[in-house]
């Protein structure tokens, strides 16, 4: 027998600046003629993006001899396809890119991941960047190496991790951003202060009246606000890609309420866009979560509360039963079962023997599908409003302090199988302490449980009487030296 080794220890180093700065995007070309990542670019962009933001650009790296040409492709996520990927590479060719050619990548998400997996596969990749012109692209698809595309089968079936060199993010640009795809965004956004950062769900609750604005109705004091919502949930993402960039564990925490979201787009023909399919199954999971007992009726309750106001999640897709389960298995996120991620408490990811990825039986994941009230097999009806009628949830300390000394309050009228707010009380600081047992739960299982369940009203009662404080310590606002945002 021979065995060969061949030993990769020196892999390149892969950081990157994520800059959010308004009024950035007039310093592209020039920031880029400095820091040399590659000899000439071609940007790809879409149509309409394209028309209010390509000129500009593309002139300014004319003045820096940095243009090489540009690609425009249709606006959607039909572009996000094999034919329209092939495109593209026969299109860098024409242009005369060679492996000095760089790729920026202007648009909102479906461009990034387009553009981003164009550059990982032409001439077994070369560098690009990413300028983000949607909220949802600013907040998410725009960080982390992330790029691909959809096949018949399902979204994101094809990709890579490759990631950018540099992520400029100007906030200005959303002042051309249509209304329903900024409250996509939100969508998106609302996702990080769920898995990780109360504070920050607290902080979208808090300026509730200006997220319900179009972006072009901004003053210029909201703006400031804006650009802080975008630094927060860039920096949790990049402290969550730092700890596990291949999605081996932590990462899984990002798919909260995708799992169900890329069914809803693939079974809505993509009508349904992307931010908006992650409020729908940030829903469901947080229904799923209330049935196999891990997340409280309140917690369900607030998530979905902020939701509605916001008018996010409500879009009633038809046909939803139908398969549904089926092509929830095809998603990558499943890892080919029914694996998905859950929120214990808004902040917290349910963990399950140290994993993200939690397990569940297909017939409760049916049961939780039928009983929702985002199913409509017989229309396809719009309902996403939002409304005026939210009020952020406050509970004084007294009222904490007498919920937390009543350890033996009970979450009433919770059987197997429902999770409707109808059917549940629980204590005024969210987090239900059962005295009975669940069905089928050993002595042991309810012990723990309850174990884990005072556990949690401690640390919620810490929280907000001030004594957990803010962030958590372990992930402030830097980034040190390995890469990161740079808040303008």
């Amino acid at each position: 027998m021979q065995r060969i080794h061949l030993g990769l220890t020196s892999e390149k180093d892969k950081s990157y600046d994520i800059v959010i700065d308004r009024g950035v995007f007039a310093n592209i070309a020039s920031d880029l003629r400095m820091k040399r990542f590659a000899e000439k670019y071609v940007v790809i962009t879409d149509k309409k993006v394209g028309k209010l933001y390509s000129k500009k650009l593309i002139d300014a790296l004319k003045r820096e001899e940095l243009y090489l040409g540009k690609i425009v492709v249709p606006v959607g996520e039909s572009s996000k396809s094999v034919e329209q990927f092939s495109e593209c590479l026969e299109d860098m060719v024409g242009l005369g890119a060679n492996r000095k050619t760089g790729i920026i990548a202007l648009g909102g998400g479906v461009v990034g991941d387009l553009g981003g997996y164009v550059a990982a596969s032409f001439m077994r990749g070369i560098e690009y960047v990413h300028v983000p012109t949607s909220l949802l692209a600013m907040v998410d698809s725009s960080i982390g190496g992330k790029v691909g595309i959809d096949l018949k089968a399902g979204k994101n079936l094809a990709g890579a991790f490759w990631h950018p060199k540099k992520v400029y993010i100007d906030p200005d640009v959303l002042r051309t951003l249509p209304q329903k795809h900024w409250r996509a965004g939100l969508g998106e956004a609302l996702k990080y202060g769920a898995i990780k950062e109360r504070p920050l769900w607290e902080f979208f609750e808090k300026h509730i009246e200006l997220w319900k604005k179009k972006p072009n109705d901004f003053l210029p004091s909201e703006w400031e606000t804006v650009s802080e919502m975008i630094a927060r949930c860039a920096q949790i993402k990049v402290n969550v890609v730092m700890k596990d960039e291949r999605e081996g564990n932590v990462r899984q925490i990002l798919n909260y309420g995708h799992t169900f979201a890329h069914v809803v787009e693939h079974m809505s023909d993509y009508e349904v866009v992307h931010g908006e399919a992650v409020a729908v199954g940030m829903r469901m999971a947080a229904a799923l979560a209330v049935e196999m007992r891990f997340m409280p009726q309140t917690e369900y309750d607030r998530q979905n509360d902020l939701l509605d106001a916001l008018g996010l999640g409500k879009t009633k897709t038809k046909g939803l039963i139908k398969d549904f389960v089926k092509h929830m298995r095809k998603d990558k996120k499943a890892k080919g079962d029914l694996r998905v991620v859950l929120v214990s408490r808004l902040g917290t990811c349910y963990q399950q023997m140290g994993q993200f990825g939690i397990a569940v039986e297909e017939k409760i994941v049916k049961k939780v599908i039928e009983q929702g009230e985002w199913v409509d097999d017989v229309e396809v009806v719009d309902m996403s409003q939002p409304s005026s009628s939210f009020q952020p949830q406050t509970v004084s300390s007294v009222e904490q302090k007498r919920a937390l000394d009543d350890v033996s309050s009970t979450w009433d009228g919770v059987t197997s199988g429902s999770y409707s707010p109808s059917q549940s009380t629980s204590t005024s600081y969210g987090a239900p302490l059962s005295s009975t047992s669940f069905v089928g739960e050993t002595d042991l299982q309810k012990r723990l449980r309850e174990m884990r369940e005072r556990a949690e009203a401690k640390r919620q009662y810490r929280e907000q009487s001030g004594g957990a404080g803010g962030l958590n310590s372990s992930e402030g606002a830097g980034l040190g030296s390995g890469g990161g945002f740079l808040p303008g």
